[in-house]
């Protein structure tokens, strides 16, 4: 069998001696949750997580696995002995955010990203930060005081971003700043915080890969923009990773540019990496997951970048490089951007930060690599696709996952959604909820003066509140919702309500007209 699949494999498609496979959904598998509480942690802590990439790594002395998706306050890791069966731990905080006020700190509001464990059980981590200071009550850093970037003149403005390292020596279970703030930068840029200014820095970081020159390397994302430096990407380069110096970013020929903070050293000169352009054609984008492919047949690639996708929003993009390590792949030529079409759409308003594991990573070599031990590596046997669905003005977000294969041929594209319900629609039929007890049947009924609802029986009903409608319990628990205001229920375009609606959110189809 494995030997058929070789050679089934081989026959993907060629560019010159090189071989470019698709990336397909693997239509019998299902998207299922990956945020489950332990007991003694409530649904509401484990679905409190996903915001940043989810990342994982593998301890052999205990045999368990561990993946975080960061937030900013409290950061619960997942546990188990392998990604299949992780529970959120409520007990366990490995990080959190250190909370400084002042902008001169860069330890404001933290987020672990891109961890990066070593056999000895020592490892780094890269901390994307953001001052906010709408959030401080400093009325001479910011005229907003508004939490949720409402008023169009506060959003993306008042926000500063940098980059910092922590470090943990017990496998992960707690991470610390390498050095007091804000000795622990590794990246700002070289400008002080203005009042009001727009969002500006350097965040949002890919995982480190080590090179064959024995570095590190990665991206980091120059957010917004600032009158120094347009936003983009930024490729660094670390030769010893548990110091903040060693980390240079690319200067268009090499890595020398060197971070400082514009406020111990007003005078200090550079700072500024060479920006490549982010846009729905490029390979990389905002947020970059790399991944190692492993035991692949000869012309396959080596190496696969995967971020979000286009303007449609509801996929992903990946290319590949076919080069022989990572600090060659970084710098080289990868393959123009495909998209593949997840359909996240049905489970939440937003999709964020897609990666993909392949739970066999740390078995696909015997002994400990450090691409294997932190889910770097893929084959193509077990390898799933992780997203972050959340819906707006909803608290808290789903981290989903689904098997994903690469495959001969160009994926079908998915389905059409169903129609919209006709007017006189006096029966609809609800299916592909992961709530299976929302699926069914459910009736027209009348509904106040001027509307209509639909009801299957006592816990369910669909019906229509404030300009949105509502699938759940009335009065009682809303399950799903679709903020749109029209005449009949939408066919599509649901949103699961965390901690209540299980994911996916339903399909309507009218089964039944007068």
């Amino acid at each position: 069998m494995l030997l058929l699949l070789l050679s089934l494999l081989q026959c993907g498609i060629s560019i010159g001696n090189t071989v470019q496979p698709w990336l397909a959904l693997d239509h019998a598998d299902n998207w299922m949750p990956s945020n489950v509480p332990q007991p003694g942690c409530s649904e509401q802590q484990a679905k409190g997580q996903g915001d940043s990439m989810p990342v994982a790594w593998y301890n052999r002395e205990t045999g368990m696995s561990t993946m975080i998706s960061s937030v900013s306050q409290g950061v619960f890791p997942y546990v188990g002995t392998n990604l299949s069966n992780l529970q959120a731990n409520c007990n366990s905080v490995p990080f959190n955010s250190t909370g400084n006020t002042l902008p001169e700190s860069y330890a404001n509001y933290q987020w672990l990203q891109s961890v990066l464990m070593f056999e000895n059980g020592t490892g780094i981590g890269l901390v994307h930060n953001e001052f906010k200071a709408e959030f401080s009550g400093n009325s001479s850093y910011c005229s907003c005081n508004d939490k949720y970037h409402n008023n169009s003149q506060c959003a993306n403005h008042c926000e500063m971003w940098s980059t910092g390292l922590a470090v943990t020596n017990d496998y992960g279970k707690s991470f610390h700043l390498v050095s007091a703030p804000p000795n622990h930068l590794v990246a700002a840029i070289p400008r002080v915080f203005v009042k009001d200014q727009k969002l500006a820095g350097y965040g949002a970081i890919s995982p480190m890969i080590r090179g064959a020159d024995g570095a590190v390397y990665g991206l980091i994302n120059i957010g917004g923009s600032s009158p120094m430096q347009s936003a983009g990407n930024c490729r660094i380069r670390a030769e010893s990773p548990f110091l903040p110096h060693n980390f240079k970013g690319f200067d268009g020929e090499s890595f020398t540019v060197s971070w400082h903070s514009p406020y111990t050293q007003p005078n200090a000169t550079g700072g500024l990496c060479k920006q490549d352009n982010v846009t729905y054609e490029t390979p990389f984008s905002e947020h970059v997951c790399f991944r190692k492919l492993a035991g692949m047949p000869p012309g396959w690639p080596t190496y696969m970048a995967l971020g979000t996708g286009n303007a449609q929003g509801d996929n992903i993009r990946y290319s590949f490089s076919w080069e022989t390590s990572f600090d060659k792949a970084i710098m080289g030529e990868w393959s123009a951007p495909r998209f593949l079409t997840v359909g996240a759409s049905r489970w939440g308003e937003r999709f964020l930060y897609p990666v993909m594991f392949d739970w066999a990573s740390p078995t696909i070599y015997e002994e400990f690599t450090e691409e294997g031990d932190n889910y770097i590596l893929l084959g193509n046997f077990s390898m799933y696709l992780y997203v972050v669905t959340s819906a707006f003005d909803v608290p808290g977000r789903n981290i989903l996952r689904r098997k994903v294969v690469f495959t001969l041929q160009q994926p079908n594209p998915p389905p059409p959604p169903p129609p919209p319900l006709a007017d006189n629609c006096s029966v609809i039929k609800v299916f592909g909820a992961g709530d299976n007890n929302t699926n069914g049947l459910y009736r027209k009924t009348p509904f106040g003066k001027n509307s209509t609802m639909y009801v299957k029986d006592e816990t369910r009903a669909i019906y229509p509140f404030m300009n949105t409608w509502h699938l759940g319990q009335q009065n009682v628990q809303i399950f799903y919702l679709n903020k749109v205001n029209t005449t009949m229920p939408p066919s599509y375009g649901w949103s699961t309500i965390p901690y209540h609606g299980s994911p996916p959110s339903p399909l309507l189809q009218c089964v039944e007209s007068p």
